[in-house]
């Protein structure tokens, strides 16, 4: 149930895993990033480079929070 790419989990693992624990906590924290110009950066280098360099190294500092 991960992304090949980033490693991390599938927006369907998220899902479940959230419902999971809100059976049994109240509390949960989400995080979501926006990135500015992410588009044309994107554009300009192309997705696969921005993902794996964008997410493979950022995705493993926000695990380690």
């Amino acid at each position: 149930m991960t992304d090949d790419l980033t490693g991390l989990f599938h927006r369907k693992h998220f899902i479940s895993n959230a419902t999971q624990y809100l059976n049994h906590y109240t509390d949960i924290s989400v995080l979501l990033m926006d990135i500015d110009n992410f588009k044309g950066v994107n554009d300009k280098y192309g997705h696969d480079v921005m993902l794996e360099t964008l997410f493979k190294r950022d995705s493993r500092r926000l695990l380690m929070m």
